[in-house]
């Protein structure tokens, strides 16, 4: 369809535009290219619904929302060389599943021919993102991505730097600049880290995400009632009622609340937490282990560690929990 519309070929453009419709990716890319066909037909609602979709399913995006709405209203690929980017970046994003997909294999993933062939797969990504790069420096998606599989390779100082580069105009820089406040903070740069987050909120008060990353920072440094404020802020500014991951709003908060001598408070949060993720093998060990330094049941506390150690069973911090629970049994 793209290749149609730039040929000249609208009325071909348009019908295979029509047929992808129900064949739309994940991808931030193609709800882009989406929207900007619905602008043009004339269904800027739906454009906007479509992009907003995508941004909900990657909240690291809402720092960059104006922006990515106001590209809806102009052509997202003007010219071959740009074109050519998004194939590399295409066979990355399809290496890139298949690499999960070994990661979800079991004893297979590690294999020798297995393995080899993974880590053919990782430099072929590797190579294709940067290709894409290249001719054009703009590919938020290439740039996104080649950060991530960087950081899941432990090769954060390389992940940060994949998010430099990108032109002084691009509508994505508050998200580069969120996502390396994470990288500090993963790095050990904690007051680094705190100050690039707040600049961020200078010019993004009401972003909850920032808020949330804050909170990891300043929980990281030790500052209780500063990680809690800012807790409270994203949870106050969550847009529904929490859900899913937002278990770690509370949890972080239960973390600030306990370290404050708030232990009623805390133990509240966690247990609204775990009925958000009930599953959590973070929350059970943090409960039970809480439990019995606050002198709660220590055979519940055992029976929360006991559900944790079985849903992480090669966590040492949980089975040093289960350790010293039995201890405090006798």
């Amino acid at each position: 369809a793209l290749i149609a519309q730039m040929g000249g070929q609208q009325m071909k453009a348009d019908t295979l535009f029509r047929q992808s419709t129900t064949m739309t990716g994940g991808d931030l890319f193609t709800a882009l290219v989406m929207a900007h066909w619905l602008v043009v037909q004339g269904h800027e609602a739906d454009a906007q619904a479509l992009v907003s979709q995508r941004i909900a399913a990657m909240p690291v995006l809402e720092s960059a929302r104006p922006g990515i709405m106001a590209m809806i209203r102009r052509p997202v690929v003007t010219h071959a060389v740009q074109g050519l980017a998004q194939a590399y970046g295409l066979v990355a994003m399809l290496i890139d599943q298949q690499l999960y997909a070994h990661d979800e294999g079991g004893d297979d993933a590690h294999q020798p021919d297995t393995a080899m062939e993974t880590g053919t797969l990782r430099g072929t990504e590797q190579m294709m993102l940067r290709m894409a790069l290249m001719l054009d420096p703009a590919d938020s998606d290439a740039r996104l991505l080649l950060s991530s599989m960087l950081h899941v390779r432990k090769q954060d100082r390389q992940a940060r730097a994949a998010l430099d580069g990108a032109p002084a105009d691009d509508p994505f820089q508050s998200v580069y600049r969120t996502e390396q406040a994470d990288l500090d903070l993963v790095m050990g740069y904690k007051e680094q880290a705190a100050q690039e987050l707040r600049d961020l909120l200078h010019d993004s008060p009401t972003d909850r995400m920032l808020w949330s990353s804050l909170g990891d920072a300043l929980l990281d440094q030790q500052k209780w009632a500063e990680a809690l404020d800012a807790y409270q802020h994203a949870a106050a500014l969550t847009p529904h009622r929490l859900e899913g991951d937002d278990w770690r709003l509370l949890f972080g908060q239960a973390i600030a609340q306990e370290r404050l001598n708030r232990w009623p408070q805390a133990r509240a949060l966690i247990q609204q937490a775990l009925q958000l993720a009930p599953n959590e093998a973070d929350l059970l060990n943090y409960l039970g282990y809480s439990m019995v330094e606050h002198g709660g049941n220590p055979a519940m506390a055992e029976s929360y560690l006991r559900r944790a150690l079985a849903l992480a069973p090669s966590d040492n911090q949980i089975r040093d929990s289960v350790g010293w629970v039995l201890m405090r049994l006798g």
